[in-house]
């Protein structure tokens, strides 16, 4: 799950089994979707405030039975799709979304594994922009 964090701070989120929390820092991150899933509702004031968004993406029905996080459509006329976490893959270069996804991340972890997996040639070389940036100080979150 790709999330944004809008807080001035750290943002720890206890998991449903309060063992564990998701610590968000104040830029992009992504978060695994188990995590997440555990996660969510004890974020959800958050969530409902706009301090932390998520990234979605609407996939068919078939294929997310085994899936830990999966929401109704928005539109209730899409009875065949649902909404699953989105990865850097599934978002859109229309609108320069992409640009400013990888823009306001500053998590370094989340940048390289981005930069490990991304396929598309423009956006790993955006990626690889913003972790330079970070690494030099130029951007700091």
């Amino acid at each position: 799950m790709i999330l944004t964090s809008k807080k001035d701070g750290v943002v720890t989120i206890p998991l449903k089994n309060g063992v564990d929390f998701v610590v968000l820092v104040p830029s992009t991150s992504e978060v695994d979707d188990v995590l997440w899933a555990e996660a969510r509702n004890t974020a959800k004031n958050f969530i409902d405030a706009g301090v932390i968004t998520e990234e979605w993406v609407k996939v068919d029905v078939a294929g997310t039975e085994n899936m830990p996080l999966v929401l109704e459509s928005d539109d209730k006329k899409e009875t065949t799709k649902r909404l699953v976490p989105a990865r850097l893959s599934d978002i859109d270069r229309r609108n320069q979304k992409i640009q400013k996804v990888v823009a306001s991340t500053y998590h370094m972890p989340t940048l390289l594994a981005w930069d490990a997996t991304e396929l598309r040639a423009d956006v790993r070389l955006d990626i690889r922009r913003q972790i330079e940036a970070v690494e030099s100080g130029k951007i700091k979150g």
